[in-house]
């Protein structure tokens, strides 16, 4: 086998392999005629490599006013091991939030107080989907993901899925995608002997 080669995550290894008899190179039908399958020339393998992925920090103390709703935020950056890369080497579909909604309470101070703004309104909430990625195979049948999250359409800021539970249902983060069919092996039928 040569060394293990390709991305962090799909990598694979080769070899050449060759139908031989008394150290002498033969094609291979020789070989396959003897009803010898063929070794495979490829395999999976790991390497001591971590792909790029989306690392988050935790999240800050709600910036709104006690009894209100404010916003929280986190540092969301891509790293492969403990290096950080630019965003474009990571999977702009998975990247979790940076920013959520929150809500300040005390049950002491905030009992008698309900929102009067009309941007904490139910109807101010909308379901945000976006684009779905690719599929996740080159063949045949997979899944292709996508983020839904509940939005806040007057500040298009991101909230918690239960301020858009009185909506419909939530859109499908996931469908299947259903690609061409993926190639198989193919036989002649057998010569006669």
């Amino acid at each position: 086998w040569n060394k293990c080669s390709g991305k962090c995550d799909a990598a694979e290894r080769h070899r050449r392999i060759w139908c031989s008899h008394n150290g002498r190179e033969l094609d291979d039908n020789y070989c396959l005629q003897l009803d010898n399958e063929k070794p495979s020339t490829t395999e999976l393998c790991t390497r001591d490599v971590y792909c790029p992925d989306w690392a988050i920090g935790m999240w800050s103390e709600c910036s709104g006013p006690m009894c209100a709703s404010g916003m929280q935020y986190r540092q969301v950056v891509c790293r492969q091991g403990h290096e950080t890369l630019l965003n474009m080497h990571c999977d702009e579909t998975k990247r979790p939030l940076e920013l959520q909604a929150c809500h300040t309470w005390n049950s002491t101070i905030c009992q008698n107080i309900r929102p009067l703004n009309s941007i904490e309104s139910s109807s101010a909430f909308i379901w945000d989907a976006k684009q779905f990625g690719a599929c996740s195979v080159t063949c045949g049948i997979g899944r292709r993901l996508r983020q839904v999250h509940c939005m806040n359409a007057l500040t298009k800021m991101p909230y918690d899925d239960k301020h858009c539970a009185h909506l419909t249902r939530k859109p499908i983060e996931y469908e299947t995608c259903d690609l061409e069919v993926c190639p198989l092996w193919s036989a002649e039928p057998w010569s006669p002997v």
